[in-house]
């Protein structure tokens, strides 16, 4: 519970553990590194706008948010790939021929696409990544958002 709630409420909540305020960082949206791709900007500039919105960032973010949306950039590329490759829409879920999962060696032998390898990767590495900013529902529940719309108390 964020620790103007808990103040609020007048109480203390045992799985509270309250940042010192040495820690504590000033909410403030990194600048965008000039080199991402235009996929990653875009989820950077899409990112941002909500971490911030819950002063979940700060100018130290910046590593971490960087190797995400670049890592974010990898995985589009890696689905627009595959979807060009195979001529079908990657986002369906009817089996592996939808997703261009397998493809054929010179020796005729069937094998997992390197394009669907790099994919898996990224999503492996941006759900690791992801957990640090609370951007999976089971890591949400280990961070301290703060509410924008905490103060305003409706007594109606």
């Amino acid at each position: 519970m964020p620790d103007n709630v808990v103040r609020l409420t007048g109480g203390s909540d045992k799985t509270h553990r309250p940042l010192p305020e040495s820690i504590k960082t000033k909410t403030e949206i990194p600048t965008c590194p000039s080199w991402l791709s235009s996929m990653a900007k875009a989820k950077w500039k899409e990112i941002t706008k909500e971490l911030a919105r819950y002063e979940l960032i700060s100018t130290l973010d910046k590593d971490a948010l960087t190797i995400y949306c670049d890592t974010y950039g990898t995985f589009r590329q890696m689905c627009e790939e595959i979807q060009r490759l195979t001529g079908i829409d990657t986002s369906t879920e009817d089996g592996e021929k939808k997703y261009g999962v397998i493809q054929l060696t010179p020796g005729n032998y069937k094998t997992v696409s390197a394009y669907w390898i790099v994919r898996n990767r990224a999503v492996e590495q941006m759900l690791k990544i992801g957990e640090q900013f609370g951007l999976t529902p089971s890591a949400r529940v280990r961070v301290s958002p703060i509410n924008p719309d905490q103060g305003n108390l409706n007594f109606d």
